[in-house]
């Protein structure tokens, strides 16, 4: 696959086979959280949102293993729960969010939900956490002004993301001229959390 092709491929499952074994566990599991954030059923529920938030949190470092035994816990019993109920389409769901702790994000991701078939928009999603594997952009220690770095942080911590455009505007300030990365920031998106050019910036991978 060339460059242009990954920024054109609109088939999710292709462009998770190229990424498989090049990606770490952390961008993995913010991936699987972010799709099971796009459920109705999951938005519609504080408890499955309160499980993907330690999610995500374990894929940070930030959670404790008493924080991710009690979630899993929790949704062990929704599934269990759900299951007793007859409720079969909840439980599938249910079950998927418990897999954002599976250890094995890496396969996960490349297996079909059992309700949630993969849509052509994720494949701009794809490309928001993990960028182009084909044209990877080296950081330049330069553009981590203490602006910079600042606003970033705020963007993660807070899921800022219509603050993008001002860091773009701090970026070029900080002397950056790459054109993938200004146009990304400035760009519609969808952004989110491990949006690829904040955690390049925050050196996180």
């Amino acid at each position: 696959m060339t460059k242009e092709e990954w920024a054109e491929c609109q088939q999710p499952t292709a462009m998770l086979q190229l990424l498989l074994g090049t990606k770490s566990h952390r961008k993995c599991r913010l991936f699987g959280c972010l799709l099971m954030r796009t459920i109705s059923e999951v938005r519609a529920d504080a408890e499955l949102l309160c499980v993907l938030e330690v999610a995500e949190r374990f894929a940070d470092g930030l959670a404790s293993e008493m924080e991710i035994d009690r979630q899993h816990a929790v949704i062990t019993s929704r599934v269990e729960e759900l299951i007793a109920q007859s409720d079969f389409e909840r439980a599938a769901i249910a079950r998927d969010v418990r897999l954002c702790f599976d250890p094995r994000q890496k396969k996960w991701l490349l297996n079909s939900y059992h309700r949630r078939r993969w849509l052509p928009e994720d494949t701009n999603l794809i490309r928001e956490i993990f960028s182009n594997p084909i044209h990877p952009v080296a950081p330049d220690p330069n553009w981590q002004s203490e602006t910079v770095l600042a606003l970033a942080t705020r963007i993660y911590a807070e899921r800022a993301f219509d603050r993008m455009p001002i860091l773009a505007d701090a970026l070029e300030e900080a002397g950056c001229d790459n054109a993938d990365i200004l146009s990304h920031c400035r760009g519609d998106g969808p952004h989110v959390r491990g949006c690829w050019v904040v955690d390049l910036l925050l050196d996180r991978e």
